[in-house]
């Protein structure tokens, strides 16, 4: 009988080991997706922040292209008109993300 307790113990010990490394590898595959997530989720975060960042800059700059484009075209007339000559200088601006014009 003590032989017997004594592989019943056994038993119970290797099927409680296994069940614990069961667990932690479940635990390890589990905390490595979440690193994954998380750094993922950082790459993310990080592409939309420069991306934002870019939209911000060009939205800036528009407003100087804009005037540094209707100064050349005010130069531009000017100089028509002194050498004695008619009509005005258009220039047209194209946006292909918005598919759209602005003209000056």
């Amino acid at each position: 009988m003590g032989s017997e307790a004594a592989d019943d113990a056994w038993r119970d010990a290797v099927l409680l080991w296994a069940e614990e490394q069961g667990a932690r590898a479940l635990r390890d595959v589990g905390w490595e997706a979440v690193q994954e997530a998380r750094e993922e989720g950082h790459e993310a975060l990080d592409a939309a922040w420069q991306e934002r960042w870019q939209r911000l800059a060009q939205a800036q700059a528009w407003p100087n292209l804009e005037q540094d484009m209707e100064a050349l075209a005010r130069q531009l007339d000017e100089l028509r008109e002194e050498e004695g000559g008619t009509g005005g200088v258009r220039v047209r601006l194209w946006d292909r993300e918005r598919d759209q014009s602005w003209g000056f």
